[in-house]
């Protein structure tokens, strides 16, 4: 009995971390519709297109976050892994696929100012938005 009650609460605890943890994420870490930070961050996206043959958006150049999101975001027209580049640590995270036509949460909580390129590893050209 005491360990059915134990293993209860233990459990009551977790789900109470994890509901205020969750509450505590970035508003912009999940692409839940309607939510207006994501909007938001969204409302900033720019459209690219990736020529055939390489690998890196921009070609040439870094990009640089905004305040507008707190994370690094794409939705491409075509599937592909993606992973984020960083100047500073001239370093990449690890790869995220990234589906067709979805937004997908490459870095997140990337500091404003942060200089980084896209890794898009499809030899084809690929369009689509990023927001960041």
């Amino acid at each position: 009995m005491k360990n059915t009650r134990a293993a209860t609460a233990a459990a009551s605890v977790l789900l109470t971390l994890g509901t205020l943890i969750a509450g505590a994420a970035p508003a912009n870490a999940t692409t839940a519709p309607g939510d207006p930070a994501v909007m938001a961050c969204y409302d900033t996206q720019k459209s690219f297109s990736k020529p055939a043959g390489g690998q890196v958006w921009p070609t040439s150049g870094w990009l640089t976050t905004t305040s507008a999101c707190t994370d690094i975001n794409i939705r491409l027209n075509t599937s592909a892994e993606v992973r984020v580049c960083f100047k500073a640590t001239n370093a990449c995270n690890s790869t995220k696929w990234a589906e067709t036509g979805k937004w997908t949460v490459v870095a997140t909580k990337v500091k404003d100012n942060t200089q980084f390129y896209f890794g898009i590893w499809n030899i084809n050209a690929v369009s689509g938005h990023a927001a960041y």
